[in-house]
């Protein structure tokens, strides 16, 4: 008994969706003209449908296939690979700025990024009804970046410390050392787990120079990505830490576990 053969997508359409986290991903400067006209057709893209428009309908589409890998788990990357939730900038323009945002390795990023590919081809083999209303709201606000918190005055800092920290910290620019593709963590036993951050290069020179260089390698990241990164080990930060006792404590700042979940925007089980 003859199997039946397994049903193939077009070029066009295969190499549409190949192309998708390309460049600037969803924010492509011309993204219809990137899906064209079959992927158009099936994910139902009016012809009078504004660039943003068109890039809600997409969001929304790959909103879908995430949900089938059941959970939150590959999230960051999926995200990432297309460029959805990311703040603008030249960083973010290409694929290996994005990747180098995240922990896990460039490698599994790609493997990840090969699956989801698969898995948007897979969704195409069914018809896909037209997207509803709250489908398309969803969208807009996955492609919605990390709200910015109120900027306070440094004098605001004697003041209130954490709601300085709370507002000025996840914009800020820091460097994160890893040990492989691993984060650079210090289990104190009862003290708890804790990663270690850098303002500057200076600094992480500094602190690299005292203890002896432990880290294969440095991420730079916001410190909002920093502490998500330490809050899926349950781990607190420490800003600027210094090796030489008593001196540079000026500079130091150690932020536990409970400021790291509210910083990455994770609520308390």
């Amino acid at each position: 008994m003859n199997s039946r053969p397994e049903p193939q997508l077009s070029v066009a359409l295969s190499r549409a969706v190949e192309r998708l986290h390309k460049g600037s991903g969803v924010w492509h400067a011309d993204l219809r003209r990137r899906l064209g006209p079959e992927l158009c057709r099936r994910w139902h893209v009016p012809a009078a449908a504004t660039a943003a428009e068109v890039r809600a309908i997409v969001v929304a589409r790959l909103a879908a296939v995430l949900a089938r890998f059941g959970g939150d788990r590959y999230a960051e990357v999926f995200w990432t690979a297309f460029n959805v939730g990311l703040p603008p900038g030249e960083e973010n323009a290409k694929l290996a700025g994005r990747f180098a945002r995240l922990t896990m390795s460039r490698t599994k990023c790609d493997e990840l990024r090969d699956r989801f590919t698969h898995a948007i081809k897979q969704s195409l083999f069914r018809e896909l009804p037209p997207l509803g209303p709250a489908e398309l709201a969803s969208a807009r606000a996955l492609l919605e970046p990390p709200p910015a918190r109120p900027v306070s005055h440094v004098v605001e800092a004697f003041a209130d410390l954490q709601g300085y920290v709370l507002a000025r910290f996840p914009e800020e620019r820091v460097r994160m050392p890893l040990a492989g593709k691993e984060l650079l963590i210090a289990s104190l036993g009862e003290g708890g787990k804790w990663c270690c951050v850098f303002t500057d290069d200076q600094a992480l020179d500094a602190y690299g120079k005292a203890l002896g260089q432990r880290w294969s390698s440095v991420r730079s990241c916001s410190g909002r990505e920093a502490a998500r990164a330490a809050a899926r080990h349950s781990a607190g930060l420490l800003v600027n830490p210094n090796a030489a006792f008593g001196g540079g404590t000026e500079r130091m700042l150690s932020l536990p576990p409970a400021a790291v979940r509210e910083i990455a925007g994770l609520r308390e089980a």
